[in-house]
């Protein structure tokens, strides 16, 4: 689940995304329509003794695009 504010003008100032570590068939939306695209910097990361994943993100302007390789 990840919990944001975005609107068409403006994303989200900060967003927090908890990954569980299941499958459960279909979802919810994260943003309404209309919401408008930008990029997102990972700002802090953890990972619980169950496995869930919990990310800070933080605005960062414009959408990247290139290659998913590890550092």
């Amino acid at each position: 689940m990840m919990s944001a504010c975005a609107t068409r003008r403006r994303g989200p100032s900060a967003a927090a995304a908890w990954v569980f570590p299941l499958v459960i068939g279909s979802g919810k939306r994260l943003f309404s329509d209309g919401t408008f695209p930008s990029g997102l910097k990972l700002v802090d990361s953890k990972v619980s003794s169950t496995g869930v994943l919990m990310g800070t993100y933080e605005p960062a302007g414009e959408i990247v695009t290139g290659p998913f390789a590890l550092d």
